[in-house]
């Protein structure tokens, strides 16, 4: 080989849009868990809120657990969390 350094040019640029490549696939990915955490708790803060306007003792509390459920299950896991609350009042 004449140049070698020129293949690892090559090979140091493949690899980095490689790398730049995964990362923006797991910032997406992080991205979209904490907006689907962010919004799923205003809305159950919401949801709440209307539950105690009604009269109703059904309430989910809002933590870090309850957040990240929602962030992973998205909507039905708010669902499941509020099952759940009820089926522990009955």
């Amino acid at each position: 080989m004449e140049h070698p350094e020129n293949l690892l040019w090559i090979i140091g640029a493949a690899v980095l849009l490689f790398a730049i490549s995964f990362l923006e696939k797991k910032a997406e990915w992080f991205l979209n868990l904490v907006l689907r955490s962010v919004f799923g708790v205003i809305f159950m803060y919401f949801l709440n809120w209307g539950i105690e306007i009604l009269g109703f003792t059904v309430a989910v509390g809002i933590n870090a657990a309850t957040a990240l459920t929602v962030g992973i299950l998205g909507f039905p896991g708010i669902l499941v969390l509020y099952g759940l609350a009820v089926y522990h009042m009955l």
